[in-house]
């Protein structure tokens, strides 16, 4: 797997992204490693830049996640735990 250098963050191939959860995974199974951030899906194009791909409304605030094939089909999902207000916190999948 190729990974994303110091060079190429700075160089801007990524824009600053929000403090809270992030990990790495390959969501589209291309080989390739996507950035998971609190609130979207970042496709790696191969060519170390990304693309933003997926805005993930119910995972927006996520404090932290894991990563793992929960329910078996092949492709990565995110679990979360969301902090929340007036009761809408939560686990998240």
């Amino acid at each position: 797997m190729a990974a994303l250098s110091p060079t190429l963050w700075a160089a801007g191939f990524l824009p600053v992204l929000d403090t809270g959860a992030h990990a790495w995974g390959d969501f589209n199974n291309d080989g390739w490693p996507d950035l998971f951030d609190r609130s979207a899906v970042w496709t790696n194009n191969g060519d170390g830049t990304f693309t933003h791909s997926r805005p993930l409304e119910d995972l927006a605030r996520v404090s932290n996640v894991t990563l793992a094939d929960y329910n078996n089909d092949g492709f990565i999902d995110a679990y979360g735990y969301k902090a929340g207000e007036d009761g809408e916190g939560g686990p998240r999948l």
